[in-house]
């Protein structure tokens, strides 16, 4: 499983060496990020150790009429070369509407102080002024495409309840289109991580798959990578597959290949919701994931029970 929090290492004494009649590896001049102990045989006098992060301000606050229900964790962030700022996708819940969810936009010039502008796009409750770009969607990932035509210059691929994985385009960031057809009949239930793939020269998706006791839980086929421990006794669980395209209007081909799963080092409860994937720009052969583990217990009858207040009466976090 890959790790959650980039690494930092303490490179005295390291050693990166081979055993018995292995052949050294030829590292390039690319850089390479000591993520784990793939790369090192021996480790003298130095460890990897995970550097906490540090909390800083709230930088967007639940604070508009369609976002009563709070901003969910789902969303990402871009640089507009073009407009010179940066473009913040997210997602409000509101109490007030239904489904009661879509993809807003922020913008900042410097990462830190965001605005929510007025765009004019969306209707909700009778009115246009807001910040949301499209509706009902809630699982995707806005890309810039540069190689695509100037009026689908960005682009957003989704997946909602019956309808499964789509593609929005976009010549703004702002202007959002449904284009027909769907990529796949899969509905992923979380967000889908999109991004463009320049070791291999593809676009790479990731996004949740589910295999119960009655099989993978979608209408496309699945394949499980040979890094994963499988058959194992107990189903997947919630996984993470992936898929790669040429472009970004390019069907999904099956079978999707799971790349992401518990292994040995994680409880045999335990599944992984999200991933948050991303491809470190700063060594070629380095991709990173965020995926939320959930753990499967049998829950009192009274939330009263558990340690975390907010939880204990149903709050949100």
């Amino acid at each position: 499983m890959f790790e959650r929090a980039l690494v930092g290492i303490f490179l005295f004494g390291l050693m990166v060496s081979v055993s018995g009649a292995e052949s050294p590896r030829n590292l390039g001049t690319d850089r390479h990020v000591f993520i784990d102990r793939r790369m090192v045989d021996v480790l003298s006098n130095a460890e990897l150790t995970v550097n906490p992060p540090d909390r800083e301000e709230l930088v967007l606050i639940a604070d508009k009429p369609w976002e009563s229900g709070g901003i969910t964790s789902y969303g990402n962030v871009l640089w507009d070369p073009e407009a010179k700022e940066y473009k913040l996708y997210y997602v409000p819940v509101s109490w007030d509407a239904e489904p009661g969810y879509c993809t807003a936009l922020a913008t900042s010039k410097d990462g830190i102080h965001w605005e929510k502008p007025n765009l004019g796009q969306v209707e909700w409750n009778g009115s246009k002024e807001n910040n949301i770009v499209v509706w009902a969607q809630r699982e995707g990932t806005v890309a810039i495409d540069p190689s695509a035509p100037p009026e689908q210059r960005f682009a957003l691929v989704s997946s909602a309840p019956e309808a499964g994985t789509q593609l929005f385009t976009s010549p703004d960031g702002i202007d959002f289109t449904l284009q027909e057809g769907q990529l796949s009949p899969h509905q992923s239930d979380s967000q889908i991580s999109t991004f463009w793939d320049d070791r291999i020269g593809k676009w790479a998706h990731y996004f949740k798959v589910y295999e119960g006791e009655d099989g993978w839980h979608t209408d496309s086929k699945v394949e499980v990578s040979k890094s994963i421990p499988y058959p194992q006794e107990e189903p997947l669980g919630r996984s993470v597959a992936r898929v790669v395209t040429e472009k970004l209007s390019d069907p999904w081909k099956e079978p999707f290949l799971c790349v992401m799963s518990r292994d040995s080092r994680d409880p045999e409860r335990m599944d992984l919701y999200t991933n948050a994937a991303i491809k470190y720009d700063r060594a070629p052969e380095t991709y990173l994931a965020f995926p939320t583990p959930y753990y499967h217990y049998n829950e009192p009858e009274s939330r009263a029970y558990l340690n975390e207040p907010t939880l204990a009466i149903g709050g949100k976090r």
